[in-house]
């Protein structure tokens, strides 16, 4: 299978140290990650969270009032990961692009899609690893030849 456009995804935190939006964006098919919080390069490499050096800051979009509503005001996951999804979906239909969503960000934009018969492919994934596992590089080899 081939993808002619490009890809919005999302997911909160540091999902497998971003290193699926890393994959799409060193093939050029990233349009942006939607997000709960990313630091831009200058305050990610001093505080070494929720950052990558392999990832644009200006390739991301952030929903820091997620992080307020969700660290301050205890707003159920459930919520957050509602807005992050309907962020991701704002964003493909601006941008033309597919959506690869993990897990419950996934709900609301892939409801939109079907609900609007949109020419939008949709990518699931609900796994997680840490980049401390092998397959991580798998997973990035992976992604490379699902795009050829």
């Amino acid at each position: 299978m081939s993808l002619q456009k490009k890809v919005v995804i999302s997911h909160a935190g540091a999902r497998d140290s971003y290193q699926v939006a890393i994959a799409f964006e060193e093939r050029g098919l990233l349009t942006c990650l939607v997000t709960d919080f990313y630091l831009p390069g200058f305050l990610g490499l001093k505080y070494k969270k929720r950052f990558s050096s392999e990832l644009p800051w200006k390739k991301t979009v952030s929903s820091y009032l997620n992080v307020l509503l969700s660290k301050v005001f205890r707003q159920a996951y459930t919520k957050t990961d509602s807005r992050l999804s309907k962020m991701a979906f704002r964003k493909a239909i601006s941008t033309e692009s597919n959506l690869f969503l993990y897990s419950y960000t996934a709900n609301e934009a892939f409801s939109a899609v079907k609900q609007k018969g949109l020419p939008i492919k949709c990518f699931f994934s609900a796994s997680s690893a840490s980049s401390e596992y092998p397959e991580i590089t798998e997973r990035r080899i992976a992604i490379g030849s699902f795009c050829q």
